[in-house]
């Protein structure tokens, strides 16, 4: 996924710019825990995305030893001034730091 939201930044942006392709990714990751592990439960803020670009969502369940991540990003069609294009920016790397997800294992 991080290479659909990656882009080649623009410095002093002074045009409007435009999204014209919508983009939908679901993604899933199921990790095996190794017998006598457990998984370290994070609490992790949640970050307010700016909703007229992306939409994203991050899951994750423990389910019989295995753990699953859920992603799905939704990137949506638009017009934007260029004033709102730090906004668009910041919104693109906030989503990917979001899917740098560590696991923390410790033993049973």
């Amino acid at each position: 996924m991080r290479y659909y939201l990656s882009t080649t930044p623009v410095n002093s942006r002074v045009t409007p710019f435009e999204i014209k392709i919508p983009l939908q990714i679901q993604s899933r990751v199921v990790f095996d825990i190794p017998k006598g592990y457990h998984v370290v439960e994070k609490s992790e803020p949640v970050e307010k995305l700016d909703p007229r670009f992306i939409t994203f969502q991050a899951q994750h369940n423990l389910e019989n030893g295995k753990l699953n991540l859920i992603f799905q990003f939704r990137q949506l069609v638009g017009s934007h001034d260029a004033a709102d294009y730090s906004s668009y920016r910041e919104t693109l790397e906030r989503v990917q730091s979001l899917m740098d997800n560590e696991i923390d294992l410790q033993v049973d």
